[in-house]
């Protein structure tokens, strides 16, 4: 069983919530304080959000809820996407790369020195970009992406005072 983490919001009103300029939006101030909160929870933790909120509705509880899961939900969806991006440019570097190493020693004979030292070069340099990227890239973006999944998953408890 994984432990648990809480995030308490404490709120006068539920219209802290919501972004001033689209009242389905989570507003920026909540999104900041989250991801400032969530730094602080193991990343294997499952997190509770629990918010007081006096005199919430059903419906502005359910607002809330659907705020902080379609934003956080989106911000996943993001960056997998970023994340398929990324790998079929590896992919495509790693294959152009090798290409061009066997392209210029198989015209090595033929062609004059030049040419097949270019396509050498080029070639080393498609790879090197591939292990660049794996090797020394920070993993930040990986670490955010798996705080914007924890916040996804989370569970909304609220506690109206």
């Amino acid at each position: 069983m994984r432990k648990k983490s809480e995030i308490t919001i404490t709120a006068d009103h539920s219209e802290i919530f919501f972004h001033e300029l689209n009242d389905q939006l989570l507003s920026n101030m909540i999104v900041d304080y989250l991801n400032t909160q969530v730094k602080r929870v193991p990343l294997k933790n499952e997190i509770i959000l629990k918010i007081q909120v006096p005199h919430g509705s059903q419906e502005e509880i359910n607002r809330i809820k659907d705020a902080i899961y379609d934003y956080y939900q989106l911000q996943v969806k993001q960056k997998e996407s970023y994340q398929k991006f990324s790998t079929m440019k590896k992919i495509i570097l790693c294959i152009l790369g090798f290409f061009l190493i066997f392209l210029s020693t198989v015209i090595s004979d033929i062609i004059p020195v030049v040419l097949p030292e270019i396509l050498l070069i080029a070639g080393w340099v498609a790879i090197w970009e591939v292990v660049d990227d794996l090797l020394f890239t920070d993993p930040t973006k990986q670490l955010e992406e798996k705080r914007a999944l924890q916040l996804a998953k989370a569970t909304i408890l609220f506690d109206e005072t």
